[in-house]
């Protein structure tokens, strides 16, 4: 409701322009080739896992040669690289609020994912339809009808220990192996070794608000010359803003738009009367831990916590994200294999 730092049209040309407008030709061009450079040496973490497992996943990042991008800030890293603080804390600062709900103090790698994401490095975003968790239920679906495997819903763990799963109703199941794919911060379950509960340094996550409203902005609260609302907005970290993004998310059957804010907090009615001319209806949604705080030289579990129990989520320690995880997912799937055939 106050400024508006950069304004873009949805076209690369209006965007390179004032991109370099705003903060100069060599500070975009600095801050771009960072981030294609990240992503290119990440992307040959598909080829790696080909040919060998790894136990650890800061092991895989210092062998695509990220680690130093996992040890330092965004704002060091671009510092280094003479991209200005002002591109950094404005306009990469805001992409990753959007993102993660953090700053430009979060880890660079974590960052220049964000960037990649933002469609900074070329390629294009997908989504699937229905929602992206649909992707896991007609997975889930898919193996259970083929015969491949059993899969029960709405079946609550509560420890592992050894190979048995303990359920919520204290019965237990007995398996080869046991494969978590869940923050352990967050799940609530135990790993028991033994006698003895394993234990695990916690990273923190971060809480997320999500609110989704049908409705019409209000182009005064904008302050904006255009007859059309704004499709997204980002906010510069530390705005004080209770909400810290806004995107255009879809409509309503009849045609009405539907708007997602990002926040720390669940938004206020009255900031809700500022921002719309119209409200039709609202729905808000609270993730206790949506992502972790991504700081550098933070902590990495093992991909394997006991002989026949291994772990997915310890590379979300670098960025979370779906493509991150089933990276781990594969390399578990492949060192779960060679252990369990080692240990016959």
């Amino acid at each position: 409701g106050k400024q508006v730092y950069l304004d873009v049209r949805n076209s690369t040309l209006s965007f390179a322009s004032n991109l370099i407008k705003s903060y100069g030709p060599f500070s975009t061009w600095n801050f771009r080739s960072n981030a294609v450079n990240a992503v290119n040496r990440w992307k040959r973490v598909y080829e790696l896992t080909q040919q060998r497992d790894f136990n650890n996943p800061f092991d895989l990042i210092q062998s695509l040669k990220l680690e130093t991008e996992t040890e330092t800030s965004l704002i060091e890293l671009f510092r280094k690289h003479h991209v200005s603080d002002k591109l950094t804390e404005n306009f990469c600062g805001a992409i990753i609020q959007n993102m993660y709900l953090q700053n430009q103090t979060i880890n660079a790698f974590a960052g220049e994912v964000g960037l990649a994401g933002a469609g900074l490095v070329g390629g294009h975003l997908f989504g699937i339809r229905g929602g992206n968790g649909n992707m896991f239920g007609q997975v889930l679906a898919k193996i259970a009808a083929a015969g491949k495997a059993k899969v029960h819903y709405n079946t609550a763990v509560t420890a592992v220990a050894d190979t048995s799963v303990v359920l919520k109703d204290g019965s237990k199941v007995e398996f080869d192996a046991v494969v978590i794919a869940t923050p352990l911060e967050l799940a609530g379950i135990k790993i028991l070794v033994g006698n003895s509960q394993l234990k695990l340094q916690e990273r923190e996550y971060k809480p997320v608000h999500v609110t989704l409203v049908a409705g019409e902005l209000d182009l005064n609260y904008f302050h904006s010359n255009s007859s059309t609302p704004p499709a997204s907005v980002f906010v510069k970290a530390n705005q004080g803003l209770a909400y810290k993004s806004i995107g255009h998310t879809g409509f309503t059957t009849d045609g009405t738009k539907i708007y997602k804010f990002f926040s720390d907090q669940p938004l206020p009615e009255p900031l809700l009367d500022q921002l719309f001319s119209k409200r039709i209806d609202q729905t808000e949604h609270h993730w206790n831990g949506a992502y972790p705080v991504l700081k550098p030289k933070n902590l990495w579990p093992d991909y394997q916590l006991a002989p026949k129990v291994f772990y997915c989520n310890g590379l979300e320690t670098a960025a979370a994200s779906l493509e991150t995880n089933a990276v781990s997912a594969f390399n578990v799937a492949n060192l779960c294999k060679v252990r369990l055939t080692a240990l016959k």
